[in-house]
């Protein structure tokens, strides 16, 4: 489900202030979407809430105030097939006019669709509108192409998705994965959300780079049944980790001494394990990590393009764009464990990535629009920026007369703004994270979205 509707459904409830006073949560809606120039609850704030929503779980909405923006917004889906948490956007007054209400569908009951919306009855709640003003239904989008625009990775978005993450890893990752993953061709929504999916599991959620190797006798059995059918055989090795490497690695994956095992042992944000893929990783990076296997370890450069190599020599790209998410699984470990928290991992994130891009540094102009910042504005002639410019100018004063008398007059006034576009720059994203099981055997047991 998706998790920008449980979002809005945690905020049931949350209701204007009647007065002079204002809800602070409901101004930061437009702070969240990119008007922070609104300083008020009683603004018509339906498409701030359901942009907050989304921007908040890491998918971008149009950025502006007009409802019916959203009509241009994600994929078409008819109403039959329509599900909760699916953007439904209807119209008010005119149904040819320019107003209209946006919020989130929960259910069609025949002449009415049941939604959950901000600015319903001046609070977020469950309404029923009628099917005969429904304009249309809308889902984000998750194509697997190159996309435009300029949604990178940030450190919000990394603190979010792994909330229990080493702060060592998760405070310093963002421009790393903004800089590498490209070159490794990392560069499509499904294989962005499948590489992070494999290394969230790999690193229990981001934290650590080096795998445990102390195991109780009875987790052995879980991890290595093959190799450990007895307690009696397990129990040589349990909480015993360099002699447990060396059993489990020894004589295989390039390993050829003693201490081998243990010294090449699963690290890095793919656990890349093995004297062989160390030495693939010294040959590509020029770095002695074969001599010194420790930076795999304790370097987050090095520990992330380790795992880019890995992925991309494997051919896990093209697994990720057929979505063979089984068969990549296989390739990275050689079999299904952790095959769950990758899938749960990877359903989570593909819509949080729908539009980033990782190849751009630089705004893109397409034919007569450009776009700013992931928010566009098509220009044709000097009529609209007339009209934006006038636009702009009239919400300012109105701001200024608000702010120096509070007159009701113009409170009155500012509910009737809707539209101005959003030209703000890059947004921070904020999503929610999901606990998984990591290779190491930690259980980190947190409610699935």
């Amino acid at each position: 489900m998706a998790s920008y509707y449980e979002l809005a459904k945690s905020e049931l409830g949350l209701s204007e202030v009647h007065g002079a006073k204002d809800n602070p949560r409901i101004v930061k809606m437009f702070a969240d979407v990119g008007h922070s120039w609104v300083d008020n609850d009683e603004t018509a704030w339906c498409a701030a809430a359901v942009g907050s929503w989304l921007e908040r779980s890491g998918i971008k909405g149009t950025g502006k105030l007009n409802a019916r923006s959203y009509l241009d917004w994600g994929d078409e889906v008819d109403l039959e097939d329509a599900r909760p948490g699916d953007v439904v956007i209807f119209s008010r007054g005119d149904p040819n006019g320019w107003q209209g209400h946006v919020a989130l569908f929960e259910s069609n009951l025949g002449q009415f669709i049941k939604v959950l919306g901000g600015n319903q009855g001046n609070k977020v709640s469950i309404a029923n509108y009628a099917t005969s003003r429904l304009l249309g239904v809308r889902r984000p989008r998750t194509a697997d192409k190159p996309v435009t625009s300029k949604r990178k990775f940030t450190d919000g978005f990394v603190d979010n998705l792994a909330p229990r993450g080493a702060n060592s890893i998760t405070d310093n990752v963002a421009p790393l994965l903004n800089e590498l993953l490209p070159k490794y061709e990392i560069n499509t929504p499904k294989r962005i959300a499948l590489f992070l999916a494999n290394i969230l599991t790999e690193t229990g959620g981001f934290k650590t780079l080096e795998e445990n190797m102390s195991y109780s006798a009875k987790r052995l059995r879980q991890v290595w049944p093959s190799r450990f059918r007895t307690n009696t055989e397990a129990a040589k090795y349990a909480n015993n980790p360099a002699a447990l490497a060396q059993k489990v690695y020894g004589g295989r994956l390039g390993n050829n001494k003693t201490s081998d095992g243990w010294l090449f042992r699963g690290s890095g944000f793919m656990q890349t394990t093995g004297r062989a893929n160390f030495a693939q990783v010294q040959k590509e990076t020029g770095l002695q990590v074969v001599d010194n296997p420790d930076i795999l370890r304790t370097d987050l450069r090095v520990a992330l393009e380790a795992a880019c190599i890995f992925w991309k020599s494997r051919g896990l790209n093209e697994l990720a764009d057929a979505t063979r998410i089984t068969d990549g699984r296989k390739r990275i470990n050689g079999g299904t464990h952790g095959l769950k928290s990758v899938k749960r991992y990877y359903r989570q994130i593909l819509p949080m990535v729908s539009d980033f891009d990782l190849t751009m540094n630089l705004e893109k102009t397409v034919g007569p629009a450009i776009l700013v910042g992931g928010g566009g504005f098509a220009l044709d002639g000097i009529l609209p920026w007339l009209i934006v410019g006038a636009a702009v100018a009239v919400a300012a004063w109105l701001i200024y007369r608000k702010k120096q008398k509070g007159d009701k007059d113009v409170r009155e006034s500012l509910k009737q703004i809707e539209g101005l576009e959003n030209v703000s720059g890059e947004l921070d994203l904020d999503v929610i994270g999901d606990g998984v099981m990591d290779r190491a055997g930690d259980v980190d047991v947190s409610p699935g979205l």
